[in-house]
């Protein structure tokens, strides 16, 4: 996963790029908090979380 993680970026900056893709990005991003996590990158990780959120918000008002 290690030397995956642009790609993964890249896949949480499609989604967040797409409304009609929000739930997706919320999924994802939640999916990682525990790579994050044992990773040490917990900012990053919080940065993700807070934006799939704001999406969230902004949409629809359906659970992440």
């Amino acid at each position: 996963m290690r030397a995956e993680e642009a790609n993964v970026r890249a896949a949480l900056e499609w989604l967040a790029q797409r409304s009609e893709r929000r739930e997706d990005f919320g999924r994802l991003a939640n999916g990682l908090s525990f790579y994050w996590q044992i990773r040490g990158m917990m900012r990053e990780g919080l940065e993700w979380l807070e934006r799939a959120l704001e999406a969230n918000r902004q949409g629809d008002p359906k659970v992440i």
